[in-house]
């Protein structure tokens, strides 16, 4: 019987796998989930620990078999008793596991696009693995990979993907859109008024990303209070202790009145506090409810957590529909700091409005490449996604109608075939019947 391997690194993996899984177990094979049990238990990420009594397994499923493995050289062992007739689904390239020193292997290994498998891949110096299954969601998006392995990869070309089986078949995760309970029964379940559609905002993900900049902390940290325990994870329903606040700031102060840029938009009140206060007036003068949902390992501005119609802490086990999928099928807008939750909005025909952090924020050129505000890209597409910066948002979201920020159909047609690769719900039915096509 053919195997259909599974690696599982955090729990959220099963987002992208959850549909997939169906399809492999409707179609007789024997499936197998391998877990990443090397995964932080403790800290700011220990929520999506990968722990196997936790995970839903999908309708049918009496034959998924679930294991644990620890740390990449066990994995590597368990990969090499795989033969000609599996396959593994991974979020990642071979290199990722093989650091670069190459493999050869008798299975179909069949990588999902992400973002990291581009920044993964323009890693690579040379290709010495075999053939790869590059499963994309678009040709925009296999164009888009070639020109920045084209500019940013070691090598400086594109010859990788040449050596791989690229294959466009849209997006799986997607696939679980169509599980969707009726738009009642989702409102009840969050609390949502039965005569109010939602604002779905997502917070900014406040982590420091650029250590050169303060600009994090002038738009976020001053405003950010949330407690973090021993173990390094947060506590989002307790503040941090004022003598910590008080530390934390005057850190955050200093290294504000050190960068030109942080400071501008600290002195100028241009902060996400600003930014959600903007964005609560828009929603009420539009009969929208606001709805808050942050990712877990992130801080929270405090503003935003007291002032949002509803708060969802989502820990990211609900793959099938996720949480975010089911939001965003009662909303009418959706609001975000380049995030590829874009395309989710998309998908289910939600305007998206972009806040664009500045050049500050990113890295290197190479991290901002695919976060581009430029027209047309996946942030920035006439009758569906708008970038505003935080200074237009700011002063220009309250008195716009919610008409200004409308699907246009035949826009989002063009947007899916860019981005998506298809409008339906058979993204891993697509993927099954190119594996099977031998």
């Amino acid at each position: 019987m053919k195997k259909a391997i599974f690696v599982v690194h955090r729990s959220l993996y099963y987002r992208s796998f959850a549909a997939l899984l169906d399809e492999a177990l409707s179609r007789g094979f024997e499936v197998e989930a391998w877990h990443d049990y090397s995964h932080p238990r403790y800290g700011n990420k220990s929520h999506s620990f990968p722990d196997i009594s936790l995970i839903s397994k999908p309708t049918g499923s009496n034959s998924l078999k679930a294991s644990a493995f620890f740390g990449k050289d066990e994995l590597r062992n368990k990969i090499s008793h795989l033969g000609n007739s599996d396959f593994l689904f991974s979020l990642h390239a071979p290199c990722y596991y093989w650091n670069g020193e190459g493999s050869n292997f008798d299975f179909n290994w069949v990588m999902l696009q992400t973002l990291d498998s581009f920044f993964e891949l323009s890693e690579i110096e040379k290709n010495k693995f075999n053939p790869v299954i590059f499963a994309l969601h678009s040709g925009g998006w296999l164009e888009l990979g070639r020109e920045y392995l084209r500019r940013f990869s070691r090598r400086r070309d594109d010859l990788i993907l040449s050596n791989f089986s690229n294959e466009i078949v849209g997006v799986p995760e997607f696939d679980s859109f169509k599980y969707l309970k009726q738009p009642g029964s989702i409102r009840e379940k969050y609390g949502i008024p039965k005569d109010k559609n939602i604002l779905l905002y997502l917070p900014f993900p406040y982590q420091n990303w650029n250590p050169r900049s303060a600009w994090e902390k002038a738009f976020v940290g001053l405003g950010a209070n949330t407690r973090v325990l021993r173990d390094g994870s947060l506590d989002h329903h307790k503040k941090m202790p004022l003598l910590n606040k008080v530390i934390e700031d005057a850190k955050n102060m200093c290294a504000i009145l050190k960068d030109s840029s942080a400071s501008y938009y600290w002195r100028r009140g241009i902060n996400e506090a600003n930014v959600f206060k903007a964005v609560k007036e828009f929603a009420r003068e539009n009969n929208l409810f606001t709805v808050v949902k942050p990712r877990l390992k992130f801080p929270v501005c405090q503003y935003v957590k007291e002032k949002a119609d509803l708060l969802v802490l989502d820990d990211e086990r609900q793959n099938n529909p996720t949480r975010l999928m089911e939001l965003l099928s009662v909303a009418k807008a959706a609001v975000s700091y380049c995030s590829f939750s874009v395309t989710s909005a998309a998908f289910a025909k939600v305007f998206h409005i972009n806040i664009t952090p500045p050049k500050d924020f990113f890295l290197e050129d190479k991290y901002a490449f695919f976060y581009t505000k430029v027209a047309p890209s996946h942030f920035n597409y006439q009758g569906v996604s708008e970038c505003l910066s935080p200074q237009e948002a700011i002063l220009g979201l309250p008195g716009r109608n919610l008409g200004d920020f409308a699907i246009d159909l035949k826009q989002r047609k063009q947007y899916v075939h860019d981005y998506i690769g298809f409008d339906d719900y058979d993204s891993s039915k697509r993927l099954f019947n190119l594996l099977n096509k031998d």
